[in-house]
């Protein structure tokens, strides 16, 4: 004979199941972290808060867009070479540290992990990405990196001014030494063109040229070149630096000081 389950049971069951799930799901809406599934093709299937807070966009808005659009495009390679690895079955998932780009077009750096969920016949169905906001970590990594590049700098060379440059917003912060060096008055504000147009006429294309390789990967700015001051004196001028990245923002941060 058989027996049948009692319709209380039954409704127990159902019961505890529907209370598991709603529980998962909000768990995964108020995770710290930013939680995804993402299609095969990089389509944001599901996302949660903390995600499109960290992204600056509405969930519908999110779900228009691929993981792709969003990527900082120099990161996108790495990412990309890894899901093909993940679709190929070469690893069971992957984490490395990239950059988004917002919805109001700032950088943000990220950890993101990622796995991926088959279907019962073993093709790929859905990733499962999970994106931890590291924004923190890498401005107090750059500001150590910087604060040790200068500390070496002025054990070597004492008295030089320093300088920053966002290599984004075109603005720059000088020491004092600088506005010395440079022989300007300390209440005008520094910029990357009111720089350029010191600098010599036959030395700018040499300077713009060591300014745009740093950017490009090189990281490094070592040039010598003559700037002409408001008194209109010729000065030579040895500048070094280096590139650092303050929450995804370049940084062009460096000393200089006159050649004698």
């Amino acid at each position: 004979m058989v027996t049948s389950a009692r319709p209380e049971a039954l409704n127990k069951d159902q019961e505890a199941l529907e209370q598991r799930l709603a529980r998962l799901s909000l768990t995964i809406e108020k995770a710290p972290v930013g939680i995804a599934h993402v299609s095969p093709g990089g389509q944001w299937l599901m996302v949660n808060q903390q995600l499109c807070k960290f992204l600056g966009y509405s969930p519908a808005e999110l779900m228009k867009k691929t993981f792709q659009d969003l990527t900082y495009p120099p990161d996108l390679a790495e990412d990309l070479a890894q899901v093909d690895r993940l679709l190929r079955n070469e690893i069971s998932g992957y984490s490395m540290e990239k950059r988004y780009v917002r919805k109001d077009g700032k950088l943000v750096w990220a950890l993101l992990t990622v796995s991926l969920i088959r279907n019962s016949e073993g093709s790929p169905e859905y990733f499962i990405s999970v994106v931890q906001d590291i924004n923190l970590r890498k401005r107090m990594e750059a500001d150590l990196e910087r604060s040790q590049m200068r500390l070496q700098l002025l054990r070597v060379l004492p008295g030089v001014g320093f300088w920053e440059l966002n290599l984004d917003s075109g603005k720059c912060n000088w020491s004092s030494e600088t506005y010395d060096l440079m022989e300007q008055d300390p209440g005008m504000e520094p910029s990357l063109n009111s720089f350029i147009a010191m600098v010599h006429p036959g030395d700018r294309k040499r300077v713009e040229k060591a300014l745009a390789t740093a950017v490009k990967g090189q990281r490094q700015y070592d040039v010598t070149f003559r700037i002409v001051t408001p008194q209109k004196k010729t000065k030579q001028i040895i500048s070094r630096g280096y590139v650092f990245y303050n929450l995804g923002n370049p940084v062009l941060t460096g000393v200089a000081w006159e050649k004698k």
